[in-house]
């Protein structure tokens, strides 16, 4: 955590696979607290992306890899100041969601 609060205050950014896992296609899995919890100890805001498609073509338990477009949709800001930790997760949570559900 040391580590990763300093290069943001070098001015970097970073992305998080939050699940920790591939899910089964339709599936969303519960989300990692350590990445909300740096966002609050830095001040950040975070930045939800939809990765749309990937469950249907990793095969997860198959080991096979279908070819297909995967898209990806960076969603408006989360804030992080003042709010809750657990807030902030379920509205990060909620964007992502609504966005796999969309056609």
């Amino acid at each position: 955590m040391e580590k990763a609060q300093q290069v943001m205050k070098d001015g970097y950014s970073f992305g998080v696979f939050i699940e920790g896992t591939r899910a089964m296609p339709g599936e969303l899995l519960p989300f990692k607290k350590g990445a909300f919890h740096l966002a609050l100890q830095t001040g950040a805001d975070i930045i939800p992306v939809a990765f749309k498609n990937t469950d249907k073509l990793m095969g997860k338990r198959t080991g096979v890899l279908h070819p297909g477009p995967i898209e990806m949709v960076l969603l408006p800001p989360v804030p992080t100041e003042g709010r809750e930790l657990m807030d902030i997760l379920r509205d990060t949570r909620e964007a992502i969601a609504t966005q796999m559900s969309a056609a």
